[in-house]
């Protein structure tokens, strides 16, 4: 997990930039958008060579979709989206807005830490507890985040650095507590859940952050923010408590 969230946080972070430095060069916008199209075209055909192989051997029944989603509820799971739910509305609510705040180099230098946080918590997402682990690397970006509510600017260029570092680092827990909370054989739809918690109900974040702000509050957006992450942490560690009775009844 932590490997795979790294080049996510590689491609993020080189989004922006290379994106930035041909419009910097005068090219117009529309070609520079139009070669964001050349990664995934490139997924296309390195899938289409060698597709990759399903490592889950778990027997599966063909279902609906309804069925589907029915079968991977349950307390534990129910909490983990309230996790993903909490930390969207905090990751969406940060990172639209924060270039208006450190400036465009320095957010591509924060997303790119994301990238080392993610491998580290990888590893710490193989350790019996990664619910408690969620529970506290949450409560040190609420934190980081709560920091940027100074609206000083060495604080907030220093705290936004390590808050990139810290919220790409609990993508592994997150997705870890996934693994745990729903059988192997459902863990498909159980993503495609909780995605459509963080991207989709999480986009509130944004909304909130473009009201605050053009109602020149960001101290109180920030404060926000810390809150709904410390509270995606919370029922992380929740969560984590679930999932090791349903193994250890």
């Amino acid at each position: 997990m932590g490997w795979h969230g790294m080049g996510g946080s590689l491609g993020i972070a080189l989004g922006p930039a290379v994106v930035g430095a041909l419009l910097s060069f005068g090219i117009p916008w529309r070609p520079a958008a139009a070669l964001l199209t050349l990664p995934a075209i490139s997924a296309i055909a390195l899938l289409s060579v060698r597709p990759l192989e399903d490592p889950v051997l778990a027997p599966r029944n063909p279902r609906g979709l309804g069925q589907a989603i029915l079968s991977v509820m349950s307390p534990a799971f129910a909490l983990v989206l309230f996790v993903y739910m909490f930390a969207g509305v905090a990751y969406w609510g940060s990172l639209t807005f924060l270039p208006r705040f450190v400036g465009p180099t320095s957010y591509v230098f924060l997303l790119g830490l994301g990238a080392v946080g993610q491998v580290l918590s990888g590893h710490l997402a193989e350790r019996t507890v990664p619910g408690r682990t969620l529970f506290f690397l949450s409560a040190v970006g609420a934190g980081l985040l709560a920091s940027l509510a100074t609206g000083v600017a060495p604080i907030v260029i220093a705290g936004s650095s390590a808050f990139g570092f810290i919220l790409f680092s609990l993508e592994p827990l997150q997705n870890t507590l996934v693994t745990h909370a729903v059988p192997a054989g459902s863990r498909g739809v159980a993503f495609g859940v909780t995605f459509l918690s963080v991207f989709g109900v999480g986009s509130i974040g944004a909304v909130l952050a473009g009201y605050l702000l053009s109602r020149n509050e960001p101290g109180l957006l920030f404060l926000i923010l810390a809150a709904f992450l410390a509270l995606s942490g919370l029922c992380g560690w929740r969560a984590g408590i679930l999932t090791r009775r349903k193994a250890n009844p």
